[in-house]
């Protein structure tokens, strides 16, 4: 990723005054200034013996550089080069990484039968991230009515990792119908009890005849390792 002597020259040129600009700063009356040489010597990147073809969000290739002996890297082209996804968020000045095409707290999609009665089956589809500006995480569900009667799907004593969760759950299908949803537990919720990481989850299914409401069925308490 070799570059002109003169655009390098302009490159160093614009971040010695983007830096001088960053060290000017106020002490009573006074003005401080203090002016860095930035170095470029052709530095490459490689990762397990690959070189890393770094470039911008334009696509342009860009080369790191050093300052003070120290080399510094840059942060999208670095990111995007090692598969990851990388965005900006302005109101905390941060560099947001994420692993590319995963989510938070996200297993793969699988499919376990946890609850089998009366014409009624429910699977456990895996978990992903809350799509919700709430944030938390779905746990994905499938559920099919084999009955002659419509139901609806509730949840009773639920709980993470051992600790009692608010969640929010309620689901109706019509007789002979299937339907996939899904319990939201919002961010807020585990954060009360300092949950980061779901590895378990233990509920009771509560099944209503949605016809006239006469009638239900409370299913035994069920753990899903997750």
């Amino acid at each position: 990723m070799m570059k002109t002597n003169g655009l390098k020259g302009f490159i160093a040129g614009v971040l010695t005054t983007l830096l001088l600009v960053s060290s000017i700063c106020m002490v009573g009356a006074s003005v401080a200034k203090s002016q860095k040489t930035l170095e470029y010597k052709n530095i490459q990147v490689s990762l397990d013996g690959k070189k890393l073809d770094l470039k911008d969000a334009a696509g342009n290739a860009v080369e790191p550089f050093m300052l003070d002996g120290t080399n510094y890297l840059p942060a999208r082209a670095l990111a995007e080069a090692l598969g990851l996804d990388v965005a900006w968020d302005g109101s905390t000045n941060t560099v947001v990484l994420k692993t590319s095409g995963t989510k938070a707290e996200e297993t793969p999609a699988t499919e376990k039968l946890v609850y089998d009665q009366n014409s009624v089956k429910i699977y456990y589809l895996g978990i992903t991230a809350g799509s919700s500006s709430l944030g938390g995480s779905n746990i994905n569900l499938r559920i099919e009515n084999n009955s002659s009667k419509g139901i609806m799907v509730q949840v009773r004593d639920f709980s993470v990792n051992g600790f009692m969760t608010d969640s929010v759950f309620s689901c109706e299908v019509a007789a002979g119908k299937k339907a996939n949803s899904d319990i939201k537990l919002y961010r807020s919720a585990l954060d009360q009890n300092n949950i980061t990481n779901i590895t378990g989850v233990e509920l009771k299914f509560k099944v209503i005849n949605s016809n006239d409401w006469t009638d239900s069925t409370e299913s035994k308490s069920i753990s899903i390792g997750v």
